[in-house]
């Protein structure tokens, strides 16, 4: 099994896992599989290899950063979630290793250079990938490694999503469910015809004081903090000609065009794990069909439309490379053609033999100055500006230790920076640049930066901004009092009095229905319809979607003519299943694309079976 899914997803099938992939800074950061040191405290042991909880913190911050706002985020809950999921992801890739999965640098080049965020005139833009890696806090290797690990989890998905399939007993009867039609009759319960019994101060205060964790505010810790960033320092970039000149020339190969060739190949394709010792049949072909094209015996269009086993490509054409993207071997062999229509000597790479055949050659460029003197100058500023700043920086450490038992408005006066506030709490953030788990983590520890005699050290928030705390006030947790909440615990009773009015109201109103005891007279007490609708879809609206799910979810049942349904929205439906109709699928088009959605929908589902499987099988230990 797993030799299929290798086939079906490795050599030139694996161009198409690029077009799955769609790597996005805020979705696991940078580290992959190179930790931090930002905390040594072990978050939990995957096979043996520790992972710190510096390095979820780090996900947790960049999932905050993309979340609109922070007012109702539970931390602790969140902080597990992405650790699980992190965890798992880790344990996919360590086993995906172990059993043989593996992605080429040349992949992992090619990706890069095809994500269009990293495009500037239709090109990539070595300018834009290492500016927007540089805004992420992510290195170039970084960002490769976690493509890389991208690239690895994709290959069995996208083998058992190609391998999978259905039969057409099961298509139609999958289409016999999905395009299902049923007649029924039903009422809805609504809670706007009833009214909520009068709710006692005792039934109150009961609530109040067999529920007091509903109201306990957290511990709350007001502090005063400054903040220093590289927009704070920029005005204190100097920039003048000879510099803008020389961070230019340190720089020349982000502002070039590199050299660039078009080749095509004919391929024949070794066993998997070859060496060139192993791979003898497969190198003596191509030597053979070399010599037939230096003896021009053939043409390369007639050899390769004969020989070539790579079926993906037009004419063999593997469109333009710059060096750096490919097998280095495969490189070397193509950068030395010079003449159009040259032919290489057989190139052996990961996936077997290439003869290459130039077809066209692109000598480096390389921009001057002056047409890109906007952005440098911008780059310029933006790089001196994160110098300058470490600088501040050990100048606010200094200020702030010899002040740190002063106000901390003395240090913002020597620094010349603002004094801001903000309100926080163990489980829940304030909008504020305060918001990262290190400082919710120092805060709500004993000692540390809760002393409220101290200032603290200067504080890492982004790769471009830091922050110096002193904590002014703490609430510890209190029990809100009773006068405090009342009116939200007496709108809470008079909601559940309603609720289960509802309910008693749409059984008794279903037995009433099953016992043919006036069930149409009872339902006229509110006022509620007895409806009848027939042909009803999955997708109809003639009803809204809690009701029609409702509806498809009921089978005939002996001896109930009516069955009572309670809807999340608090609603209850009454509703008699009168007739089912099997849905049928007589276009032959439709019919094949559905066998290939479903097909590909249990090659998904068997992915996520395998995956399970993989983690559940790793060994894995858990912090606190």
């Amino acid at each position: 099994m797993l030799q299929l899914i290798r086939d079906k997803a490795t050599g030139v099938v694996a161009w198409v896992i690029f077009g799955f992939i769609a790597l996005a800074f805020t979705l696991w950061g940078a580290n992959g599989f190179i930790f931090s040191n930002s905390s040594n405290s072990v978050a939990a042991n995957v096979s043996g290899h520790k992972i710190p909880w510096g390095v979820i913190d780090q996900q947790v911050q960049m999932q905050m950063r993309a979340m609109p706002n922070y007012d109702d985020i539970d931390l602790k809950k969140l902080r597990q979630n992405v650790r699980r999921d992190y965890v798992d992801n880790y344990a996919l890739r360590l086993q995906l290793r172990d059993k043989g999965f593996t992605v080429n640098d040349s992949f992992i080049i090619s990706n890069v250079f095809s994500q269009s965020q990293f495009f500037e005139d239709g090109k990539f833009s070595n300018e834009k990938y290492q500016k927007l890696l540089s805004q992420n806090g992510i290195t170039d290797s970084q960002y490769q490694e976690q493509i890389r690990s991208a690239l690895l989890e994709q290959q069995p998905k996208i083998g058992m999503i190609l391998s999978s399939f259905m039969l057409e007993e099961e298509i139609d009867a999958l289409f016999a469910l999905f395009n299902q039609t049923r007649e029924v009759a039903y009422t809805v319960i609504s809670k706007d015809k009833f009214s909520t019994t009068e709710i006692s101060v005792e039934q109150v205060s009961n609530y109040y004081q067999n529920n007091k964790s509903e109201f306990t505010l957290p511990e709350q810790i007001t502090v005063n903090y400054l903040t220093l960033s590289a927009e704070d320092v920029r005005q204190d970039v100097e920039v003048t000609d000879e510099k803008l000149q020389k961070f230019y020339d340190d720089r020349l190969s982000d502002y070039s065009i590199p050299e660039m060739v078009r080749v095509r190949h004919i391929f024949i394709k070794a066993p998997e794990g070859s060496t060139e010792l192993s791979s003898g049949e497969a190198r003596v072909k191509a030597e053979d069909i070399l010599a037939k094209l230096k003896l021009n015996e053939n043409s390369f269009d007639e050899l390769l439309t004969k020989f070539s086993e790579d079926k993906s490509s037009q004419a063999g054409d593997l469109g333009w490379i710059r060096k750096g993207e490919v097998d280095p071997a495969f490189e070397k062999a193509s950068f030395a053609l010079q003449d159009k229509l040259s032919l290489s000597d057989v190139v052996m790479s990961p996936f077997g033999f290439h003869i290459l055949e130039l077809t066209d050659r692109k000598e480096a460029i390389v921009k001057e100055i002056s047409l890109v003197l906007p952005e440098l100058k911008e780059r310029y500023i933006e790089e001196s500006s994160k110098n300058i700043l470490f600088d501040r920086v050990d100048e606010l450490a200094n200020i702030a230790f010899e002040s740190q038992h002063e106000p901390i408005d003395i240090v913002a006066e020597r620094m010349n920076l603002n004094v801001n506030s903000a309100v926080l709490t163990k489980e829940h953030y304030d909008n504020s640049v305060l918001n990262i788990p290190l400082v919710q983590k120092e805060l709500f520890a004993d000692g540390g930066l809760k002393d409220t005699r101290i200032i603290s050290e200067p504080i890492k928030i982004s790769d471009s901004q830091y922050a110096v705390i002193k904590v002014v006030k703490i609430m510890p947790a209190a029990v809100q009092d009773l006068d405090l909440v009342q009116e939200e615990i007496l709108a809470k009773l008079q909601q559940e009095d309603i609720d289960s009015q509802v309910i008693a109201y749409g059984n008794s109103a279903v037995s009433r229905f099953n016992d043919d005891n006036k069930p149409f007279e009872y339902l006229s007490t509110k006022e509620f319809k007895w409806n009848n609708i027939a042909n009803l879809k999955r997708a109809d609206d003639r009803l809204d979607s809690p009701i029609i799910d409702a509806v498809f979810s009921v089978s005939q049942h002996e001896g109930k003519k009516v069955q009572g349904i309670k809807l999340e929205d608090g609603r209850y439906l009454v509703v008699s299943l009168i007739k089912v109709q099997p849905g049928t699928i007589d276009d032959a088009s439709d019919r094949q694309e559905l066998l290939k959605a479903m097909s590909a929908n249990v090659g998904e589902l068997e992915y996520q079976l395998y995956r399970n499987s993989l983690i559940n099988s790793t060994a894995i230990k858990l912090y606190n």
